[in-house]
This record gives C-alpha cells, structure tokens and sequence, in this order.
C-alpha cells in the first residue's frame, strides 16, 4: 500500500479510472486539507473541430470540459491541466479518455497533482487566461 506519492515537486493527491453511466457527466471529489474539492467532468463531440480541454471554476470546485475525446484510441493532456489554486499551491489533472464504440460511456484515466506555486513558475489561472 502506499501511503504517499510524488512526482518532481508535486504531490500526488489521488489517481484512478471511473466510466460514466449511461453517459452521464462525472464528479469526482477529493477531500482536501482546506475541505471537499469537486471537479465535474463533462465531454462534448464536435465536428472535426481540435480537441480542447476549459476548466470553469466554480465555488465547489471547477468544471473541466473536454471537446473531441471521443475516439476509441483515448486522447489525453499532453501536460497537467491547471485546475485552479489553493492559497499557495495549484491543482493539476492529468487524464486520458476513451470512449468505446457506440456506447454513450466515457471512461475517464486521471491523476490529481498539488504543487507550490513557486516550484512551477505559474503566472495565471484558468480564469484569468481567458480559454481555459
């Protein structure tokens, strides 16, 4: 069993897989130190568009929307998105999606990192960026 886990400055709050019912959005929730932390995950097709990935916050958590991971062969971030900031730490998520065949089911790879803000150099937060 581990008891903790780190990568680089990071710290390693929780990791797991969960699918979807019936293509329902997902919630997961983490229990911080400052509290319950939510982050909804919910996905949207598009039309041949790029994949994109918006984090909305909100007074729960944040809402994290991902556009064009639909395919079978999963697509992921190529980094850790930033969710948002907790006093002086920041909240990443690393995930990869699959959806399988004509199932309306996602099913969601994640990680939850919580870093310093000093130990990664971040100037900005989702909201302030604009795009997500």
């Amino acid at each position: 069993m581990v008891s903790s886990a780190t990568s680089g400055p990071a710290r390693i709050l929780a990791s797991g897989v969960s699918t979807t019912f019936f293509g329902h959005d997902l919630a997961l929730d983490f229990s911080l130190s400052e509290g319950p932390w939510r982050v909804a995950v919910r996905w949207i097709a598009t039309d041949g568009g790029p994949p994109s990935a918006d984090v909305t916050s909100d007074p729960q958590g944040c809402t994290l929307t991902l556009c064009g991971f639909d395919g079978a062969e999963g697509r992921g971030s190529a980094q850790p998105i930033l969710l948002g900031a907790l006093g002086d730490d920041l909240l990443f998520l690393h995930i990869r999606s699959f959806r399988y065949g004509a199932s309306s089911d996602h099913t969601l790879h994640y990680t939850l990192f919580r870093v310093a803000t000093a130990d990664v150099g971040w100037t900005s937060l989702p909201d302030e960026e604009g795009d997500g």
